[in-house]
């Protein structure tokens, strides 16, 4: 059941209208950290806005706990092409993971 409170939590019913791309600064560089195209990374705002949540794009950039938690509940909402989207963003977030990673590692063996 905490689960189910976590999912909760993250749920707004009260989403309101999609957010303008250009209103939001993290999304172009999310998307260029990512290697996505944007309008890949706007579309899956929207349609988890759709669905009632409500995402951080700054957080999704920083933190990739809450990146992953967003599209695991993302992959599992059964739309099929937010879904899609879900496991295209968690691959490219595995890509940004692994690269954060090298470089850490070159970082401290310098």
């Amino acid at each position: 059941m905490a689960a189910a409170g976590a999912v909760h939590a993250q749920h707004s019913s009260d989403a309101g209208p999609p957010v303008s791309d250009r209103a939001d600064p993290w999304l172009h560089q999310l998307a260029a950290s990512l290697a996505v195209e944007s309008r890949a990374l706007a579309e899956f705002k929207a349609l988890m806005q759709r669905e009632g949540f409500r995402l951080e794009m700054s957080r999704l950039f920083f933190d990739l706990v809450y990146a992953y938690r967003q599209l695991a509940i993302a992959h599992s909402l059964g739309v099929p092409r937010l879904r899609t989207l879900a496991l295209e963003l968690f691959e490219a977030c595995q890509r940004l993971d692994q690269r954060r990673r090298d470089l850490s590692e070159r970082s401290v063996a310098h």
